[in-house]
């Protein structure tokens, strides 16, 4: 791959991207026994893989943070090559929605809505990083300083508590697209990952490990506050007990050896799996239909936890398969259109 590859954030990406599809293959708390153990588990489970999506935005965003746009013609140059790589495929996978909507009689112009803003399904992380992606100068300045993190925080944070406010007390219906899409709700993990990479940590491990702890419990604590409240199991993911989570986590996992390399089976897998990982998050979403329907076929179907293992490992599998295929088949056709 590319010589400005760091092995250790592939591999935080491949087990990023195995987070994903654990969200996307998570059964709904509906379906176990309220105050059962697994409803318990699937709860602490739900919350501990929620801190897939920042991680990838940090990991954009210290790469970025090299990234010299401060003139016209740099800052031109690098949207015009980077937007592309993941709005045209982002385009290409969703257009199978688009398709089906009008099939099923939808309003022509909102259905091309969705499609071009990355409505559909999954899709919304595109159209959130290449916000970031325009933005990157402003956010580059934002992140010179502590208090640009402070300041990114605080939107953050009041994003929660609005988007709080509107699905869980008045109830409104909002799609993904629209309370996950916009760059302020998910500003504090793209501008932490601007700073660390021009920044070291001077936390104690310890600490970080103190601090990711507490954030994972306020974020349970948080969840059972989220279903108390709205009666319902749905959008347990985007809250600020998540986001103090997710933030601990990367300042502990950004401040290991970035520069530990094996040459481990192991290691290796994870590796390919980051350097595939935008790949697997285009496809996983319709492979994972399929997998449902094997699943439930199977007579561990009923077993709560054993059902989401299937799901995650048949899903992983078939992506990566399918990705290896296509790169050997055309792999300039896979990587450029597809995003394989």
């Amino acid at each position: 791959m590319g010589k400005n590859r760091i092995e250790y954030f592939d591999v935080l990406r491949g087990v990023a991207i195995i987070c994903v599809i654990a969200i996307h293959s998570f059964i709904g708390l509906e379906d176990i026994t309220l105050r059962s153990l697994s409803f318990h588990v699937a709860i602490i489970w739900r919350q501990l893989i929620g801190c897939a999506v920042p991680v990838f935005l940090a990991i954009s965003g210290f790469f970025l943070s090299q990234k010299k746009v401060d003139s016209m013609e740099n800052y031109v140059s690098f949207i015009s090559k980077q937007i592309p790589r993941v709005y045209i495929p982002m385009l290409i996978w969703s257009f199978p929605y688009f398709t089906l909507s009008i099939i099923c009689s939808k309003n022509l112009l909102s259905s091309f809505l969705y499609l071009i803003t990355g409505g559909y399904s999954v899709y919304y992380f595109v159209i959130l990083i290449v916000q970031y992606y325009l933005l990157l100068p402003q956010l580059q300045r934002l992140a010179m300083r502590k208090s640009g993190v402070i300041i990114s925080s605080i939107i953050s944070a009041i994003c929660m508590l609005v988007l709080f406010y509107l699905t869980r007390i008045q109830k409104i219906s909002i799609p993904l697209v629209v309370y996950a899409g916009p760059f302020p709700v998910w500003i504090v993990f793209f501008v932490i990952g601007l700073y660390l990479g021009k920044n070291k940590i001077k936390i104690e491990c310890r600490k970080l490990i103190l601090f990711t702890t507490l954030g994972l419990i306020l974020s349970i604590v948080e969840t059972y506050l989220h279903i108390y409240v709205s009666q319902s199991f749905v959008g347990l993911g985007i809250k600020i007990g998540s986001f103090a989570y997710s933030f601990s986590i990367i300042l502990l996992l950004f401040s290991l050896n970035t520069s530990y390399k094996s040459n481990s089976f192991l290691w290796r897998f994870f590796v390919y799996l980051g350097q595939i990982s935008f790949g697997i998050y285009l496809i996983h979403i319709y492979i994972l239909r399929f997998t449902r329907v094997i699943v439930s076929k199977l007579v561990i179907s009923n077993y709560y936890f054993i059902n989401q293992l299937f799901l995650i490992t048949l899903t992983l599998t078939f992506s990566v398969s399918i990705i290896y295929l296509a790169r050997k088949i055309n792999k300039q056709l896979a990587t450029k259109y597809l995003g394989l």
